[in-house]
């Protein structure tokens, strides 16, 4: 008994570390952004996006972009917003009482560019003009107003 204890457990072992090693690496795998391998195949699928209003309301919509965004966000704002969109050093992104953002464009010309005055880094250069607009997208989702308002 003590024998076959001595060799299945070695076994079981590496089985088990080869499998969480190549098995999952996919899922597990987060870069410095917060996003998984096939999180960011998927954002470069998308090409090149215009940062306009249809386009933020657009992908706002689409649960699986915007997982990836909530990664992303928290990778890389949440330090000042909270990573519930809340706020922090920064503001309280969940409400409609932005103090620099009049229309949902804005939101992408405020997180691209930034706004040094108020504490904002500019993000491009940082990140892609695709996941800024994606991360434009999810602020849109954090909001207490739905998206089908703010098209109003």
């Amino acid at each position: 008994m003590k024998l076959l204890f001595f060799i299945l457990f070695p076994i079981l072992v590496i089985g088990t570390v080869l499998f969480l090693s190549f098995d999952h690496r996919e899922q597990v795998k987060i870069d410095q952004h917060g996003l998984t391998d096939r999180q960011n195949k998927q954002i470069d699928a998308l090409g090149e996006l215009v940062p306009d209003k249809e386009t933020i309301l657009r992908f706002a919509k689409n649960k699986d972009l915007m997982d990836a965004a909530k990664g992303l966000f928290i990778s890389q704002c949440a330090s000042c917003h909270a990573p519930n969109g809340i706020g922090g050093t920064g503001p309280n992104l969940t409400d409609d009482k932005y103090l620099l953002v009049k229309e949902v464009t804005d939101i992408y010309d405020v997180i691209n560019n930034g706004s040094i005055a108020k504490g904002m880094p500019p993000w491009n250069g940082l990140l892609s003009k695709t996941k800024l607009i994606l991360l434009s997208s999810y602020v849109v989702t954090l909001q207490e107003v739905s998206i089908e308002e703010t098209t109003h």
